[in-house]
């Protein structure tokens, strides 16, 4: 009974809108995505692309064990759980530590590492914000932002339930408390302004901190760009606020924010554990009761602009066709990459994107895609599947990319990533 009424109490705030009319007003800098999607097509590499890089990471010091596990942050690529390396890919060294003492972060499960170019600090966050100099040494300035008693199930007693960002504006830094805040502080951790980043009717309630869909940040020249999924807006982050640059019409095709929010407890953590407990582990049972799921009802079919990058020239999105329970069903939550030219105010949805440059590294959208930051693609691929495509070629017969052939001397299938970077048209 108790479980019929949430259904209930559900699906009547999901059907709920307003009927009061409102003056409809042109609004400017608008993306017109929906109307993309319903003529999507196949785009070749260089048609939005000028040049591609590839820049070994050295493999002496420390070792990426997931390219997934690299992150940029002006002009570092900073690797869980604390290594730096330049854009070089030379290694410049490590960061952070776990423990009770000063300069240590307190949360087991880690950290992760952000720089400040103006100020030229190191930081890392976790529980805490840290400051390090330009040697990587700690400042003697720390600041605990989560308490969570471990007795009690790791619950939140106070402070920031899910620290998840820090970003360089103006005169001060900002720490983005997913999904809801982003907090102004200044050289001496101290908050200065606070700022509310989805309307007051969303919210999330997933206890351990589950972030589903993830936010997005990046650089193009000096701004800071935020892109929020929940509003399918693009913001510059300034010292006095945010500031909308893009709006992306997404139209009826989204799935519902409250989904991924409001009712991610019930509809994907509680449907989870359901799945498996009910099913016995039998694959046929999981894939059933995925498919009949609330949550297959709601997004099934729904679309996702889960990232979204500006450059000189372009809004590079990426979005998704929604699918509940993928990892339980023969399908998956196929991802593809749309474009919006700034110059020719066009929006294209792409397909499928050929890399007819190299032919060699994979652009599709995924969790390898590092970011877009000042005109550039970045994305890493292992050595071995570059040494795979360059054997596969020459058995055929045809030419190689001598760029690749390069990179393959002295090759060692257990080196670190390669980094990529495709420069994208001005």
């Amino acid at each position: 009974m108790k479980k019929a009424l949430f259904y209930m109490t559900m699906m009547l705030a999901f059907s709920s809108c307003s009927t009061g009319t409102k003056e409809v007003k042109e609004e400017k800098n608008v993306i017109h995505w929906a109307e993309a999607i319903e003529n999507p097509i196949k785009m070749n590499l260089s048609e939005i692309v000028d040049s591609i890089v590839f820049v070994p990471i050295s493999s002496k010091e420390a070792f990426i064990r997931d390219p997934q596990l690299i992150s940029y942050s002006k002009p570092y690529l900073m690797v869980y759980p604390g290594s730096i390396f330049n854009m070089q890919g030379q290694f410049v060294g490590s960061i952070g530590s776990i423990g009770q003492g000063p300069g240590e972060e307190c949360n087991i499960d880690g950290y992760n590492n952000f720089y400040d170019e103006q100020q030229n600090n190191f930081y890392t966050i976790g529980y805490k914000i840290i400051q390090f100099d330009k040697e990587r040494k700690f400042t003697g300035k720390e600041v605990q932002i989560t308490f969570r008693d471990k007795t009690n199930g790791d619950k939140l007693t106070k402070g920031l339930s899910s620290p998840y960002a820090f970003l360089r504006s103006g005169k001060y830094n900002v720490v983005i408390n997913f999904p809801d805040s982003a907090f102004w502080i200044n050289e001496d951790l101290q908050i200065v302004k606070k700022v509310r980043l989805i309307p007051e009717d969303l919210f999330s309630n997933s206890p351990g901190g589950r972030i589903s869909m993830p936010y997005t940040f990046s650089t193009n020249n000096d701004t800071t760009i935020f892109f929020n999924c929940f509003t399918d807006k693009l913001y510059s982050v300034t010292e006095d606020g945010i500031n909308e640059r893009w709006k992306i019409n997404i139209g009826k095709a989204k799935a519902d924010n409250r989904c991924f929010l409001n009712y991610e407890k019930e509809l994907i953590e509680d449907e989870m554990a359901k799945i498996v407990r009910s099913s016995s582990r039998d694959i046929s049972s999981m894939k059933t009761i995925a498919e009949n799921s609330k949550l297959a009802e709601l997004i099934d079919g729904k679309k996702w602009i889960g990232r979204a990058w500006e450059t000189g020239r372009y809004v590079m999105m990426y979005w998704k066709d929604l699918l509940a329970f993928p990892e339980f069903r023969t399908g998956k939550n196929l991802t593809y990459w749309a474009v919006y030219d700034k110059r020719t105010k066009e929006t294209k949805a792409v397909s499928y994107l050929k890399n007819d440059m190299d032919g060699c590294v994979d652009f599709s959208p995924s969790e390898a895609i590092i970011g877009i930051n000042d005109g550039v693609l970045m994305t890493a691929v292992w050595p071995y599947a570059v040494y795979s495509y360059v054997q596969r070629k020459k058995e055929k017969g045809e030419p190689v990319d001598p760029r690749l052939e390069e990179l393959l001397v002295d090759y060692d299938e257990e080196d670190n990533p390669i980094l990529v970077l495709a420069y994208l048209k001005k």
